[in-house]
C-alpha cells in the first residue's frame, strides 16, 4: 500500500497511550525497514494507528531514487508540520533510503 504503513505488527501489540503514525514511499525495501521500525517502537511501548490525530510520533520514510516519492514525502511533511502547530508534543521523524552498493 504506497504511502502509508501497513499495520502488519498492529495486532501484536499491547494496549498503549503512546501512538506511532508511519508513512512509506518507494520500494518494497522501505516498507520492509518501516516494519523494524514499527517493532522497535512497539518495544519502546508504542502502539500503531492509522489515525494521524492520535499519533505522538510521526515518521516517514522515503527513497531519494524515485523522484515522485520524494515530491510527496515533501508534501507530506509540510502536512505534518502544520498538524505539529496544534499539537507541539508530536514527534516527526524522517529517513531516506540511499542504494547500497
Amino acid at each position: 500500500m504506497s504511502g502509508q504503513f501497513s499495520g502488519i505488527l498492529k495486532g501484536n501489540l499491547p494496549i498503549t497511550d503512546k501512538f506511532l503514525y508511519m508513512e512509506s514511499y518507494g520500494c518494497q525495501m522501505n516498507f520492509s525497514d518501516s516494519e523494524i521500525v514499527a517493532s522497535v517502537m512497539a518495544d519502546l511501548g508504542y502502539g500503531v494507528t492509522d489515525e494521524l490525530e492520535q499519533a505522538d510520533v510521526v515518521m516517514i520514510n522515503t527513497c531519494s531514487i524515485r523522484e515522485n516519492a520524494e515530491q510527496k514525502v515533501r508534501a507530506r511533511l509540510q502536512h505534518f508540520r502544520a498538524m505539529k502547530r496544534h499539537k507541539p508534543s508530536m514527534i516527526i521523524g524522517f529517513w531516506d533510503a540511499w542504494p547500497r552498493g
